[in-house]
């Protein structure tokens, strides 16, 4: 872990002192446009929080119908409501919280993933 992390900070400090604050936040947008290349890049890394984001609610969403259950009898309708409502309360912080981002690049800077 220690190992790690060292090489975790040396490459931010290095990054750091090549570049200074000419970059952006958002590391696709510093990409070129015109290239296919850089299309397949910033295609790919909006294809993976997506991904990231499923997997990681299904096991809240299965928490929560095995909790409800007994109030909503049909399961399937019970998943669709239960994950309709997470997403939608999801949307609604990241909307109404104006460092959501700021929060979230930190929570990804220590736990490498966003």
């Amino acid at each position: 872990f220690t190992v790690c992390t060292f090489i975790y900070a040396s490459v931010a400090i290095l990054g750091y002192l090549m570049y200074g604050s000419n970059v952006d936040a958002q590391i696709t947008l510093n990409l070129p446009t015109d290239k296919f290349s850089s299309k397949v890049a910033i295609c790919t890394t909006l294809v993976n929080p997506i991904a990231k984001f499923a997997l990681m609610v299904k096991p809240i969403i299965d928490a929560l119908r095995s909790r409800f259950s007994r109030f909503l009898p049909n399961k399937r309708t019970t998943g669709l409501f239960l994950g309709t409502t997470l997403v939608a309360s999801n949307v609604i912080v990241a909307l109404l919280l104006p460092f959501f981002g700021d929060l979230m690049s930190l929570v990804g800077a220590f736990l490498s993933a966003t």
